[in-house]
């Protein structure tokens, strides 16, 4: 049996043999399929276990980058996120969904990464200078993209966060809320300052969106 060590590659590092086993499931989120690898997980089979997190991963992943917005840093939430599930595993009751609990897991081992790494400051917001350089065209969809990321780059990871989960995955308040580990309140006053944020910094643009 492959065993996890503080190293995330390990609960990757399956042989062929073992990840064709995985190949009938194919990604799929069917709530059987997740209740028979949940069961096995849970127990210690770390092919149940790799199955189990590719299902929700593309998610983690999105949510790592969205308040990170750096591809080194989200590998490491990724690895270490893995750690942390397969540690925690049995320990999950099934109170929040299973994505919901890995949600949560994948924002704090980005907010603890965040406290570690001497990049903080590049994390948190760009200069106004920076944010008016290469200013898109209104009628330019790709350039609309990337005004809309320059936005957002004016907010906090937290805030990212709620945005990400609220408005990109559709997430209600409470659920959110379960995800960042605060107050319902606290979630809505983000989602709202976020809001706000986004829409003046796109309105101010020429053109705006």
């Amino acid at each position: 049996m492959v065993e996890v060590t503080e190293g995330a590659d390990t609960v990757y590092g399956l042989t062929e043999a073992r990840e064709a086993r995985l190949s009938p499931l194919g990604g799929a989120s069917d709530e059987r399929d997740e209740r028979r690898l949940l069961r096995d997980a849970r127990v210690g089979d770390p092919v149940a276990f790799v199955a189990l997190l590719r299902c929700h991963e593309p998610r983690l992943r999105a949510l790592a980058f969205r308040v990170l917005r750096d591809p080194d840093l989200v590998a490491d939430a990724m690895q270490e996120t893995a750690v942390r599930a397969f540690r925690s595993l049995r320990t999950f009751r099934g109170d929040a969904a299973l994505g919901t609990w890995l949600f949560h897991i994948t924002y704090t081992v980005c907010l603890d990464l965040i406290k570690k790494s001497d990049r903080q400051l590049r994390l948190v917001q760009r200069t106004s200078s920076d944010a008016t350089l290469q200013a898109p065209d209104p009628a330019d969809l790709v350039a609309a993209e990337d005004q809309l990321s320059r936005a957002l780059d004016t907010l906090s990871p937290e805030h990212r966060a709620v945005v990400f989960l609220c408005i990109q995955q559709g997430l209600d308040l409470a659920a959110a809320a379960t995800v960042l580990g605060i107050p319902y309140g606290t979630a809505g006053s983000r989602l709202a300052h976020a809001r706000q944020v986004l829409r003046k910094a796109l309105s101010d643009k020429e053109g705006g969106v």
